[in-house]
């Protein structure tokens, strides 16, 4: 839809899709949940050509290399300290202000959805480079193996992770209070492994969980039984890229 955060595709023109999909829904009696996918990787021939200042970098001067994700070209992960933060959430409230919808997926609330990497907590971007010389008075410490560091700068860079770990979440809590504020909808997120959960705080705010039903049988049941043992609803939902 419109906005003034994302650029649209040139074919679109002026185009709502979102709009179009409530009108033909609602007119048949049909609830939609809007996918907002808020830790995913972007596609390149948005994010490199209109907000490179949006992006995760691992080191000093260096980009995140691109992939694939569900077709198209590649994408690249964003870094949450930068404005990308404050982007997507003046999208979502776009979104939820202009367009009647029923209800909002957040899909994974885990900080690394896209780039789960030993190193993901650690970007070098400017923003990042600055907030770290602000909190601690020193460059950012950089090692392509972190623990080949002195212990001192390691400690530092383990503080720096555990917090920066915590932004994704700071936002989706942010946006899902605001959402309730805003409309009586129902705000779910994504039922993954245990393994990659975040803060349970983050899985308070929400109404439930959208289970995916892909993966192998462990993950499968690792979703669904961790919801289940969490008091949290559930749904599934299956995409057609499933197995």
């Amino acid at each position: 839809f419109p906005n003034p955060f994302w650029t649209a595709h040139p074919q679109l023109g002026d185009r709502d899709l979102v709009q179009e999909v409530l009108d033909e829904a609602h007119a048949h009696g049909i609830r939609v949940v809007t996918y907002v996918p808020l830790g995913h990787i972007l596609p390149d021939d948005n994010i490199l050509q209109h907000h490179p200042e949006w992006l995760y970098r691992p080191a000093p001067d260096t980009e995140a290399g691109g992939r694939p994700h569900h077709g198209g070209g590649a994408h690249r992960p964003v870094c949450f300290n930068s404005p990308y933060r404050q982007a997507i959430i003046g999208f979502v409230k776009q979104l939820v202000t202009d367009h009647a919808i029923d209800g909002f997926y957040t899909d994974s609330a885990t900080p690394y959805h896209s780039h789960p990497t030993s190193r993901s907590c650690l970007c070098y971007c400017e923003r990042c480079l600055e907030k770290f010389q602000q909190q601690f008075g020193r460059p950012m410490p950089y090692a392509p193996d972190p623990h080949s560091l002195p212990l001192e700068e390691q400690e530092m860079l383990e503080r720096w992770s555990l917090e920066y770990g915590q932004i994704v979440g700071d936002v989706l809590i942010e946006l899902v209070e605001w959402i309730r504020k805003t409309r009586d909808i129902v705000v779910v997120t994504h039922g993954t492994a245990p393994e990659r959960w975040p803060e349970r705080r983050v899985m308070d705010v929400h109404d439930g969980l959208l289970y995916e039903a892909g993966g192998d049988f462990i993950h499968r049941l690792e979703a669904a039984s961790l919801g289940e043992t969490s008091g949290q609803a559930i749904w599934q939902y299956v995409g057609s890229l499933t197995p």
